[in-house]
C-alpha cells in the first residue's frame, strides 16, 4: 500500500477502514530526526484528518488501484501485501488487480533474487479468492524463476499452511 522510506524515524498515516488516506504526519530532514515533528504538529495533523473524515461524503472516491508511474524495486512488493489484504477480505477483483499490477511491476523492474517469494505470495492470494487457475500459473512461474530455491518456496507455502501445486 505504501512505499517505505527507510530513512524515516517516525511516520503516521491516517486512513479509514476502506484504505482511503486522510493524511500523514512525520518524516525527517538533514538536520535530524526531530526537526519536523512536534506534539502540536501531530495534534494539527490528527485534527485535519478528522475534518477530512467528516467531509468524506463530499470527496470523490479514489481509484481502486492507481497504475504505477515508475517501476522501482519496491513498487511490486507492496502489491503483494495489497493482494493478500484484498484476499483476506474476499475481494476477488481487487486481489486479481493487485496481482496483475504486481506482475507488470516485476516485469518492468527486471529479475531480482526474491521474485519467487513474491510470486508465491501472489499465488496464495489468488488461491484464497478461489482463482485456482491463476494460483497454479503463478506457482509454476515461481518454480521456473526460482530454479534451485524451490525448497524455500515450499517452506514459504507451508508456513502459510497452503501449498499450491500446478498441474
Amino acid at each position: 500500500m505504501f512505499e517505505f522510506d527507510y530513512d524515516l524515524t517516525f511516520m503516521v498515516f491516517f486512513l479509514n477502514a476502506g484504505e482511503r488516506i486522510y493524511g500523514r504526519y512525520g518524516g525527517r530532514d538533514g538536520r535530524g530526526p526531530d526537526t519536523r515533528m512536534s506534539l502540536a504538529g501531530l495534534h494539527h495533523a490528527m485534527g485535519a484528518a478528522l475534518d477530512t473524515h467528516g467531509r468524506e461524503a463530499e470527496l470523490a472516491p479514489p481509484e481502486l488501484v492507481p497504475a504505477p508511474h515508475e517501476a522501482t524495486s519496491y513498487t511490486y512488493r507492496y502489491r503483494v501485501a495489497a493482494a493478500l489484504l484484498a484476499a483476506a477480505r474476499a475481494d476477488r477483483v481487487a486481489t486479481t488487480t493487485h496481482i496483475r499490477l504486481g506482475r507488470e511491476g516485476l516485469r518492468a523492474f527486471g529479475a531480482v533474487s526474491d521474485d519467487p517469494m513474491f510470486l508465491c505470495d501472489f499465488a496464495i492470494a489468488a488461491h484464497r479468492v478461489g482463482d485456482v487457475v491463476l494460483a497454479a500459473e503463478l506457482a509454476a512461474e515461481a518454480r521456473v524463476v526460482g530454479g534451485p530455491s524451490q525448497d524455500l518456496l515450499k517452506l514459504r507455502a507451508k508456513t502459510r499452511n497452503l501449498f499450491i501445486a500446478s498441474p
